[in-house]
């Protein structure tokens, strides 16, 4: 099990990266805010994941899996 500071501070670390890009995206365009700079580029975000040949939940599945390897092998 993961310490609950440590998984909190991945956690803060994961979020300052969201929001640096959420605000840089933002930025470029005419959005002002979190939810619409987010949903504005989901369907960009889709085509590039076509063009790379995966999926979200892919990508998502695949992290888990690794952060389970990672865990397994700090025990």
């Amino acid at each position: 099990m993961v310490p609950p500071r440590i998984r909190g501070d991945d956690e803060l670390r994961l979020i300052r990266g969201l929001v640096g890009y959420t605000s840089s995206i933002a930025a470029t365009g005419m959005v002002g805010d979190l939810a619409g700079a987010l949903l504005r580029e989901v369907p960009a975000a889709r085509r590039y994941l076509i063009s790379r040949g995966t999926s979200f939940p892919s990508l998502v599945q695949a992290k888990r899996l690794k952060r389970l390897e990672i865990l397994a092998e700090a025990r």
